[in-house]
């Protein structure tokens, strides 16, 4: 789907997608032996993440990615990415992320059409650096044009951009987690990072990022909303986990 915005008299393409699948998997270590999580209720989930974007009239694109059999999550990003022909950004939401305000995309248009922007929400891994997490990631086309170059120009970079990455770093674990590495080499060639940060957790939040520098302490998980004007359930693989997904969508869809 796509929604056209008007921008200095022409309209922009701006896709807003969120991609779903049966099985998940978690990868400890290597690629051989991950951990299959079948989500439950997935026919509900993507009804009501549907029910909420119709309710603010934003269109989406809920694409079925079971058939990126290893790395689903983050090679349905890539791929899809690079089918596109006709567009000038894009909203990448996860499955259990929606909208809370009827401006939360025109306003990450606004945020992203100037210069060399990346805009998402807040997330962090083993207390390193923030990142714009794509369970709510906006970008330009020139961005992912500038995304290529970097990859291409570095070989040793996963071909699928966006994938989770855990190696042991002088006996410790290291994680990269998805979408991390956009982040990370963006930042290194340049670009303006902009991060939403969370504003309240429905549950006893699952992580925290101790304040450090510029980035401010920041607590997450278990039902977070965000000052994007987004909420995100997280894990909505476990199903005991899923109330906080169900909950919020009740609460805006009753009350706005």
């Amino acid at each position: 789907m796509e929604n056209n915005f008007r921008k200095e008299d022409n309209l922009m393409i701006h896709k807003t997608v969120s991609f779903y699948f049966e099985k998940t998997r978690s990868f400890v270590g290597d690629d051989k032996n991950p951990t299959i999580h079948l989500i439950q209720n997935l026919d509900k989930i993507v009804k009501y993440q549907k029910k909420v974007f119709d309710f603010f009239e934003i269109e989406i694109e809920q694409v079925n990615a079971e058939k990126y059999v290893l790395h689903n999550h983050s090679e349905s990003i890539t791929n899809y990415i690079n089918s596109l022909e006709n567009w000038d950004s894009i909203s990448i939401f996860d499955l259990d992320s929606i909208p809370t305000r009827p401006d939360a995309i025109s306003d990450a248009i606004e945020k992203i059409s100037s210069g060399y922007t990346i805009y998402g929400n807040a997330q962090a891994s083993q207390n390193q650096i923030p990142f714009a997490a794509p369970n709510f990631l906006n970008f330009t086309r020139e961005v992912w044009e500038k995304t290529r170059e970097i990859w291409n120009s570095n070989k040793n970079l996963k071909r699928d951009i966006f994938r989770y990455e855990e190696t042991l770093i002088e006996g410790k674990k290291h994680v990269v987690d998805v979408g991390e590495r956009f982040s990370i080499e963006h930042r290194k060639n340049g670009a303006n990072i902009i991060l939403a940060y969370p504003v309240h957790n429905d549950g006893v939040p699952e992580w925290e990022y101790n304040a450090s520098g510029e980035y401010p302490r920041f607590q997450w998980g278990n039902g977070t909303w965000f000052e994007s004007g987004t909420f995100h359930g997280t894990e909505i693989r476990y199903e005991h986990k899923q109330k906080y997904f169900f909950d919020a969508c009740e609460r805006i869809l009753r009350n706005g």
